[in-house]
């Protein structure tokens, strides 16, 4: 919602705050109805805090969408354009690091990721659980959290590094033949260049004496 145009600053204002009442009473609710008691050892229980959270997640932003829609803000971004900078040195940065259209191609990349890494944690991840948690089944997550992800995540760099060469290498080792052979030809050239030069030097030094 923050790339919204429509979000409103009020619907966020209202649904962080409509979230965490919300969340609370869920919370105490839950644990009125499932133990019959409210004490620090059952609102400590995970299903009274699962409530609470999921209602706290999700109810926000429900508050938000909605003040948003009725109330659009219709945020048009030409402000944040007239930002001025406090540190102005740009000698480091590119010189394309401002366009328009390398700004859109970053917001897509952010929707793009932002909403599949979503959609992965809230709803890929919590249906791998469906099939039922055993020891088993919890060996199998941990297997695949610290022997795959986490190795490939940490090495990621590297990844790319060596995936970059493969597929980069032929064409930068003609690009470097193709530099050698022309370093080449100006250094056979240079010795008669330079020839040339002085003899041009001589013959000016004697239509000078003459």
């Amino acid at each position: 919602m923050l790339l919204w145009s429509k979000a409103n600053s009020f619907g966020a204002i209202l649904g962080s705050i409509i979230d965490c009442v919300l969340g609370v009473i869920t919370w105490l609710l839950v644990t009125k109805i499932e133990y019959g008691r409210v004490t620090l050892n059952t609102i400590g229980r995970n299903a009274p805090m699962l409530a609470g959270n999921l209602v706290s997640t999700f109810t926000g932003g429900v508050v938000h969408v909605i003040c948003s829609l009725f109330w659009p803000q219709n945020y048009d971004w030409d402000t944040t354009k007239k930002i001025t900078m406090v540190e102005k040195d740009t000698t480091d940065l590119p010189g394309d690091e401002s366009e328009e259209e390398k700004l859109r191609k970053a917001k897509q990349w952010i929707i793009k990721w932002g909403l599949g890494f979503t959609l992965a944690i809230v709803v890929l991840w919590p249906a791998l659980s469906l099939p039922g948690y055993c020891l088993k089944y919890f060996t199998f997550w941990a297997v695949v959290a610290v022997v795959i992800a986490m190795p490939v995540m940490e090495s990621w760099s590297t990844i790319q590094y060596v995936l970059a060469g493969m597929f980069t290498n032929d064409r930068l080792m003609a690009r470097m033949d193709k530099i050698n052979a022309k370093l080449e030809m100006i250094m056979q050239v240079l010795p008669d260049a330079e020839r040339r030069h002085l003899l041009e030097q001589e013959k000016a030094r004697k239509r000078k004496m003459d």
